[in-house]
């Protein structure tokens, strides 16, 4: 078991450049897209209200 341990460790190379620039790509759009997401919803207008009681709407 421990040799298979070394075997694995031994082949583990570096990321490549384009490695490198699709993952700084990825999570770069996955913060954006969640920090965009956080703000539409924490500055969103107030639920409007209505003189209908609830459950009887349209």
């Amino acid at each position: 078991m421990e040799s298979m341990l070394h075997l694995a460790a031994a082949e583990i190379k570096e990321p490549t450049t384009a490695g490198w620039i699709l993952m700084i790509g990825s999570v770069s759009f996955v913060v954006i897209l969640v920090g965009w997401c956080f703000k539409r919803v924490l500055t969103a207008d107030p639920p409007i209200e209505t003189d209908v009681p609830a459950g009887k709407g349209p």
